[in-house]
């Protein structure tokens, strides 16, 4: 079909969808390469087909012992193909289908399968979203007869760094280049149970917009320093997003925030965050939508092959390769992000590629964006931070007259590809973690070439001696506080004007260990 309208940027949306270990129910005696969920998860939630391949599952046994890890070759939209037949080890009780590149399903909407990719990323000033570079491979055969090549065939397809520039109203993005989170607590949450239909069924909260997580209090919660955080509804609703965990259901208390009409949590949520020192970093999915009439976002208009009205991309995988927080002057805060993605996927073409029609719905089948989750446009809470309203510390002294701070957080992520795995698949594997926090100020003594002279390093973790950073929101309370020890003074540079204005100098210090990290806002992290 030939189509001559164009793509215009109007129908263009990026939204997050968050990935988790997802618990799969099954039955069976392991011994088969075709793993089936019970009904009662298949009869909600419908996979996106190939969505899931190369991401790792781990089976276990009724006695709660892992049986065997594998890598998934294929999926249906009920069933799961894996690499390898499992190890022989008692009953198959449940599967961990493990967050590295896993987007989390979303119950049918309208019939049509989707993920859950109804999440607002932010005040975004541009969006880079990852793309494919191919691998071509020409050569000559050791055959005459032409000076072309004679023989050529695609390599490796590699998805290439994506990057997210935002206007910073929250904090809550340094969980994923941190990558663990040490506390949560929350303010008015009320106890509540969820009903739950039997062994394994599904679990539903009491009603629309209701936000949930494993906790006995408002300050004590159950949850992995990885996630899964906290529990929603989908919108229209009582089902929980993401797939419930009933391995550790029972016996576990759960608390429900008090959620305001317009979906915003009514209290602040502190989230104490903490440097994760293993390989699994946090990842998210992005999902990419186009559509030719902006009217029509959420419109199933891929059942049409040839992609003319709409079509989608989902990149897999996400994780934080660096992060740098800049502070200038008159401005607000910027939060600047290079994304590692294991794989872009074409949701057209994974259909067309197992000769079925698509049937899949974006952004969660959600077409107004201010019903999309952590919506908060139009509140006090969407007001980015300010420069203004921020301090910065080092060396036992505030720094009052800083003309601009950043602040980088580098993973270093290692592209890694393994036997056994998808062929255009890689992980970005965590490697050196380092620091460095430039700032510009204007003279007003000697001491920051005391500092330089100084041949200890700071050590301390008293506040005042650490470098401090602290942004804070008038009005409403939000915070982003972080604290680094073990810090040289690395460079200064002292810049005498022509004009015989103030005698400014730059500088930069190389931390190497957070001390701590503490967010204050209303954003609702669901790992």
């Amino acid at each position: 079909m030939v189509n001559n309208n164009i793509f215009l940027g109007s129908g263009a949306s990026t939204t997050l969808i968050p990935e988790q270990d997802i618990y799969l129910p099954c039955t069976g005696s392991g011994t088969t390469v075709t793993l089936t969920p019970e009904a009662a998860f298949t009869n909600i939630y419908k996979l996106v087909p190939d969505i899931y391949v190369g991401c790792t599952i781990d089976i276990y046994n009724d006695a709660d012992v892992l049986i065997s890890s594998h890598s998934v070759t294929a999926n249906t939209k009920t069933t799961f193909t894996l690499g390898s037949i499992p190890a022989t080890n008692g009953t198959v009780k449940y599967a961990m289908l493990r967050a590295y590149g896993s987007p989390a399903p979303h119950p049918l909407v309208s019939s049509d399968e989707c993920l859950v990719a109804d999440n607002w990323l932010g005040i975004m000033e541009s969006v880079t979203f990852p793309n494919l570079s191919q691998e071509i491979k020409q050569m000559n055969l050791g055959l005459g007869g032409s000076r072309n090549f004679t023989f050529q065939y695609k390599g490796l397809r590699t998805a290439d760094n994506g990057s997210l520039a935002l206007v910073a109203n929250t904090g809550s993005w340094l969980y994923y280049a941190l990558g663990s989170v040490s506390a949560i607590n929350f303010v008015g949450a009320s106890a509540t149970s969820l009903s739950i239909g039997g062994t394994d069924q599904d679990v539903d909260a009491a009603g629309n917009n209701d936000v949930v997580i494993k906790a006995s209090n408002d300050t004590t919660a159950n949850v992995s320093s990885t996630g899964p955080l906290f529990y929603r509804t989908v919108r229209g609703g009582t089902q929980l997003v993401p797939p419930f965990d009933f391995k550790t259901y029972a016996g576990t208390s759960f608390r429900k925030l008090p959620i305001a009409s317009n979906g915003r949590p009514t209290n602040l949520i502190t989230y104490t965050l903490a440097e994760l020192n293993t390989d699994q970093l946090p990842s998210f999915s992005l999902e990419q939508s186009l559509a030719k009439d902006p009217a029509t976002l959420t419109t199933n208009a891929t059942s049409t092959l040839d992609e003319s009205q709409t079509f989608t991309r989902i990149a897999r995988g996400c994780r934080i390769n660096s992060l740098t927080l800049e502070a200038s002057e008159g401005e607000e805060l910027k939060m600047n992000m290079d994304i590692n993605a294991r794989l872009v996927d074409s949701i057209t073409d994974i259909y067309r590629d197992r000769g079925e029609t698509p049937n899949y719905v974006a952004r969660a089948g959600i077409t107004a964006n201010e019903n999309l989750f952590n919506w908060n446009a139009g509140t006090d809470f969407a007001a980015p931070f300010f420069f203004s309203e921020g301090t910065f510390k080092a060396f036992g002294e505030e720094y009052l007259k800083v003309n601009s701070v950043s602040i980088a957080i580098n993973n270093n992520l290692m592209d890694k590809r393994y036997m056994g795995g998808h062929r255009d698949m890689k992980e970005g594997i965590p490697a050196q973690r380092t620091y460095e926090i430039s700032f510009e100020a204007v003279v007003t003594d000697d001491q920051i070439f005391k500092d330089m002279l100084n041949e200890t390093e700071n050590v301390s973790t008293t506040d005042g001696q650490m470098v401090e950073f602290v942004f804070t929101k008038g009005g409403t309370g939000e915070e982003i506080t972080l604290k680094f020890k073990n810090y040289f003074l690395d460079t200064t540079e002292i810049t005498i004007p022509e004009d015989k204005g103030p005698i400014s100098f730059s500088a930069t210090i190389k931390p190497r260990d957070l001390s701590s990290c503490v967010i204050k806002t209303d954003n609702i992290l669901m790992g």
